[in-house]
């Protein structure tokens, strides 16, 4: 198979690819539009054409493509904004004219990553075939290479390999492609077949979809990404032409992965252990030992849905962990935060909990992302507030009840959305509710600088390991 290359300057290349929608008639010779937003870093985009907005590619998120949309054969003045924090927008790209060639499938690959070099920098990808009806019982495929993660991991190019099944490597003849190039489109049989990826030199496979089913009468164009997963670096984006059939296949190995945070006070040092009848696992010891407001990761988890998860005392065993929760489901592909929250007291009954989060580790290059999680039962329900350092909010305001909380009832257990902030310095306080609208701060952090492209997540936890005080446990992704 044929593999070709393809530049133009990123202003025309963007612009064409974000002319989608903008209506054609059947009447007049035309062509087809379509856009893949395949930055793993970027934000999502709204897309303007002839001064006015595009509805068919509002809001357009990182591995989602537009449908394929039928226009006229013209040329198009074409602009792009990027959607921040606020929802504000700031344009990314100025109005420029793009001419969409007669009967071809014109496909825009918004790829790299903003802030990167080479062939890794933020920059369209411009990718035209002709256009050709499939026979229902053929499927017509293209791929194209958009990971940067993969060309992190093989400079010199990936192996593509489309097989039946239960074929053997040995045999069979790969594509080789490097990152921004991309194949000429190949008609197979429909039916069941098998991707897998490896690096060009090497028999080492890094990505194996398991078996697909292709569809007859399809034109598919299948665009490696960047995973955000645990496993491997990439996942398959396969635009159908109709954005809602559109799927993505993952890695079919893909293992879960937990990070586990001891921020339960009284507790002192502890052990973590986990069962599965799933997985034929009676009390395997996870974590061997973790002391207060410290934090590990265990990856490679092999996907259960009926895990155990015990937390006890370092050395005291699983058998009567103070800690025990059961059912937990570890999906594959997944990252998970672990929280042991609540307090061990000496008197008195234990509020100990297990806190299970599933995380979302994409860094947007535009955009701050923070995640709070309530595991201080000693405070219980609190406000918190989030304030850029700039605005000079202070405590005393805080305490008087002259500011709004960011979220007004923060309860014990909970653990919030991700927040999307604009990059710079941020105040961040935990209050307790007092009588008369008024609060006390039990956490100050103060003048935190936040970075675009920064996720990350906020454990409040009791006093106790020799702190006297209620703070963070700040965890960096």
């Amino acid at each position: 198979m044929k593999v070709w290359k393809r530049w133009a300057s990123a202003g025309v290349m963007l612009s064409a690819a974000l002319v989608a929608g903008c209506g054609g008639d059947s009447s007049f010779s035309s062509a087809d539009l379509r856009v893949v937003h395949a930055a793993g870093n970027a934000p999502a985009v709204n897309v303007n054409v002839n001064g006015g907005p595009l509805a068919a590619a509002q809001q357009l998120n990182y591995s989602e493509a537009s449908s394929t949309v039928r226009v006229r054969d013209a040329t198009y003045s074409v602009s792009v904004d990027g959607i921040l924090p606020d929802d504000s927008v700031s344009e990314v790209l100025v109005p420029t004219n793009i001419l969409l060639n007669k009967d071809r499938i014109t496909t825009v690959v918004a790829m790299g990553n903003v802030g990167g070099a080479g062939d890794q920098e933020f920059a369209p990808l411009l990718v035209e075939t002709m256009r050709e009806k499939v026979a229902a019982d053929s499927t017509r495929v293209q791929v194209v290479h958009a990971s940067v993660k993969a060309d992190d991991a093989a400079p010199t190019g990936v192996s593509v390999y489309l097989t039946a099944p239960q074929d053997d490597l040995a045999g069979a003849t790969p594509l080789t492609i490097s990152l921004r190039e991309f194949t000429d489109p190949q008609t197979v049989a429909a039916g069941d077949y098998r991707i897998r990826i490896t690096p060009a030199d090497s028999s080492t496979v890094v990505f194996d979809s398991g078996t697909v089913a292709l569809p007859g009468g399809a034109d598919l164009m299948i665009v490696a990404v960047d995973s955000f997963s645990p496993g491997s670096p990439v996942k398959l984006l396969v635009s159908t032409g109709d954005a809602d059939a559109d799927f993505v296949i993952a890695d079919e190995s893909m293992p879960a992965e937990v990070r586990v945070v001891h921020a339960a006070s009284g507790v002192g040092p502890a052990e973590v252990f986990a069962s599965s009848v799933e997985l034929a696992l009676d009390n395997v010891e996870i974590v061997d030992s973790i002391g207060f407001r410290n934090e590990t990761s265990v990856p490679d988890l092999d996907p259960a849905a009926d895990y155990v998860v015990r937390v006890n005392a370092d050395g005291a065993g699983a058998v009567g962990a103070p800690i025990e929760v059961s059912d937990i489901e570890l999906k594959s592909g997944s990252y998970y935060t672990a929280i042991a929250a609540g307090d061990l007291p000496d008197v008195g009954d234990a509020d100990l909990a297990l806190l299970l989060g599933e995380d979302d580790r994409r860094p947007v290059a535009t955009e701050v992302r923070l995640r709070a999680i309530h595991a201080a039962s000693l405070a219980g329900t609190v406000a918190v507030f989030i304030t850029p350092a700039a605005a000079g909010v202070t405590v005393e305001s805080i305490e008087v009840g002259d500011e709004d909380p960011t979220l007004p009832v923060f309860e014990y257990q909970e653990i919030t959305s991700y927040l999307r902030l604009l990059p710079g310095n941020y105040d961040v306080r935990v209050a307790v509710p007092q009588p008369g609208d008024n609060y006390s701060v039990a956490i100050d952090l103060a003048n935190v600088a936040l970075a675009g492209g920064d996720v990350v997540t906020l454990v409040a936890s009791n006093p106790g390991g020799g702190d006297p005080d209620f703070d963070f446990v700040i965890l960096n992704d």
